[in-house]
């Protein structure tokens, strides 16, 4: 995507205007009704309803259907249908920059990477080590919900699952070569077994998942074996609607997957893929989500990307970091809703018929999910959230400021997480003394202005402040907490309330207050702050 923000729009870029102003017309009239467990077919509950057509029923035990409007909803719907909501849009979190060169998401050894410099050696995911314990199961499934893969990719085909019913019925030659498609998934976009890639993402996330180790040629992934499921529920331009997503969980659940990755997302919620994937972790199933690429908070904006935001025991999260071990400056982020991050900035890893490097969130969570699976293997009595909780405690720290953007504060290392080694973590301080301080904005601020507060106490380790107060017009008007160095703690906006702001390391901290030229709040107060020795 090139670093612009993702967004819902869908291109069809090989289409003429007509089709494309016909196809978004009937996407934006489309519904998905949600039942009540009942013996009437949907025809029937839809009997009365003449302004709905009628196009399919989906989802575990048929809860659902998707109908389109053919005028405004008037009449009365059936007591059985408990819920209506749109089929919302998906969209593919890339971003791009083709090149060649050297994984060191797997083994950072400090090498260049171009475009995006020197690394810091060590930052990776602990693959190196952890292929001294296990390089995957054949017997653990991932479910790689995206744009197809690239079934005929000298770095993919070994890895690929086969439909184990099909293949009574269907043969392969030696070279996995002119087999027949249905054997390794299908295609929620088409309804069809046709589920070669025609947009390059999936076949990238599934790279970095299982790109072949022993043919010497291009990538490899995190497993030298696995089953590599092709669930395609993007289109050609990586977007996605609410029913391809739930077949597509339904599907590969029924089909035996243990882990699911979700490289796309939206920006609404989303209560019929909520409902589904919470299904998912009823059958043991792992869902491993990007957290987007917009930059944001998803703990405190009001558009968090879902489904990464599903506040669900199976859904893991991920944020992408960059070969020196920073957070990449699109990810988004969230202390209590994104989980842990993994290299997102710079991945070489397969596409349709070659190979390229590519950045974005969608290629941090193939790592997680790989991880996901190596533990799946390796201890398969594990539950959902067991194998969650043990990625999140096991993680490598990253800088001390990261424990205010995730949950785990660190980066994924598949070694810790075999041997469930817990790693020492950055945690806040206590034993805090308290100074009485009083700094405040104008009630109402000004607008267009910038203004800079700081407090400082000579021989502290820590310093935070203490807001009584806090409204700013959320997303436009806001604060920067930095530490003495001007190295970027955390941002707040919108309203707060009354809290204590995140610690900075040092004697100092810095509060730089911008507003935009628009409408202005009350502004913030704060009273007092607290240090430490």
């Amino acid at each position: 995507m090139g670093r612009p923000l993702f967004t819902y729009l869908l291109f069809f870029l090989f289409a003429g205007k007509a089709a494309l102003a016909a196809a978004s017309e009937d996407e934006a009239r489309e519904w998905i009704l949600t039942r009540t467990p009942s013996k009437a077919s949907w025809s029937k509950l839809l009997s009365s309803n003449p302004e709905l057509e009628f196009i399919n029923s989906f989802g575990p035990f048929n809860k659902y259907a998707k109908v389109r409007a053919k005028s405004k909803i008037k009449s009365q719907l059936a007591k059985e249908i408990v819920a209506l909501q749109r089929n919302l849009p998906y969209q593919a979190f890339e971003q791009t920059d083709p090149s060649l060169g050297q994984s060191w998401g797997l083994v950072n050894h400090g090498q260049t990477i171009p475009n995006l410099g020197a690394g810091k050696e060590g930052v990776d995911v602990g693959a190196a080590k952890s292929w001294e314990l296990a390089t995957g199961n054949k017997n653990v499934v991932i479910a790689v919900l995206d744009s197809g893969i690239d079934l005929k990719h000298e770095d993919l085909r070994q890895n690929l699952w086969f439909n184990k019913l099909e293949l009574e019925t269907n043969s392969l030659d030696d070279d996995h070569n002119g087999f027949v498609n249905d054997l390794n998934g299908w295609n929620f976009v088409d309804d069809n077994a046709t589920v070669q890639d025609d947009n390059n993402h999936g076949s990238a996330v599934s790279g970095v998942i299982a790109a072949d180790a022993k043919n010497g040629k291009g990538s490899r992934g995190v497993l030298a074996n696995t089953s590599l499921m092709v669930v395609k529920m993007l289109d050609e331009n990586g977007a996605g609607t609410t029913d391809r997503a739930v077949k597509g969980i339904e599907y590969a659940v029924s089909n035996g997957a243990s882990v699911i990755n979700a490289s796309w997302g939206g920006t609404v919620f989303d209560q019929v893929l909520f409902d589904t994937i919470q299904w998912a972790n009823t059958q043991g199933v792992v869902v491993v989500c990007a957290a987007g690429n917009e930059a944001k908070d998803n703990d405190t904006d009001d558009k968090p990307s879902y489904p990464a935001s599903f506040n669900l025991p199976n859904v893991m999260s991920v944020a992408a970091i960059d070969n020196k071990g920073q957070l990449a400056n699109f990810s988004n982020y969230g202390k209590e809703t994104v989980h842990l991050a993994a290299p997102g900035v710079g991945i070489y890893t397969t596409v349709r018929g070659g190979y390229q490097y590519l950045d974005g969130t969608s290629f941090a969570a193939p790592f997680v999910t790989s991880v996901a699976a190596l533990l799946k293997g390796q201890e398969p009595s594990l539950a959902p959230k067991e194998i969650k909780d043990r990625l999140i405690k096991t993680v490598v720290a990253l800088d001390y400021y990261m424990k205010e953007r995730m949950v785990s504060g660190g980066r994924v290392h598949s070694y810790n997480a075999l041997k469930n080694i817990i790693s020492p973590k950055p945690q806040t301080p206590s034993g805090w003394l308290k100074v009485v301080k009083t700094m405040e904005t104008s009630h109402p601020y000004l607008s267009d202005t910038k203004q800079v507060f700081e407090v400082a106490q000579p021989g502290a380790t820590h310093v935070r402040v203490h807001f009584t107060r806090f409204e700013l017009e959320k997303k436009y008007d806001f604060i920067l907490i930095k530490d003495k160095e001007g190295r970027l703690v955390i941002s707040y906006s919108g309203k707060m309330g009354d809290f204590w702001s995140a610690d900075v390391l040092g004697d100092t901290l810095r509060i730089e207050f911008i507003s935009d030229f628009s409408s202005q709040d009350w502004g913030f107060s704060i009273d007092a702050f607290e240090y430490t020795l």
